[in-house]
């Protein structure tokens, strides 16, 4: 059904219909049309849509991508499983002090050399 307007089986749809149906402008929906991605028959410068066979690639369409976001929804919590399950990084060394300080991840830079508050006067 469009709007209102019940579709008989062996209907054809227009380009506007279809948009409609599919709540996307009319270039949107050409585009899909022009693509192959959804079924239809130009005749000069109108589609035809049969609307059994759009109904069918519209309902093949959904279960295709829904499949899709199952299977990376799915890559990224294996992904994130093994992130989680991967030891960490703790190195055990001297720090900047000499002193044996467990630590994660980089080796902390030594800190640099600051002038003395006296030398800092008499520059000024």
């Amino acid at each position: 059904m469009i709007g209102t307007t019940p579709i008989p089986e062996g209907h054809t749809l227009t380009i506007e219909q279809a948009a409609e149906v599919l709540q996307c402008d009319t270039d949107t929906a050409a585009l899909r049309f022009n693509s192959g991605e959804l079924p239809g028959v130009k005749f000069g410068r109108r589609w035809v849509i049969p609307a059994p066979a759009f109904f069918k690639r519209l309902n093949e369409l959904a279960l295709e991508e829904a499949d899709r976001r199952r299977r990376e929804l799915a890559a990224e919590r294996e992904a994130a499983a093994k992130r989680a399950a991967a030891p960490k990084m703790i190195t055990v060394g001297p720090t900047v002090h000499g002193s044996a300080e467990r630590t994660r991840g980089r080796k902390r830079q030594p800190l640099p050399t600051l002038p003395s508050l006296p030398a800092m006067q008499a520059a000024a």
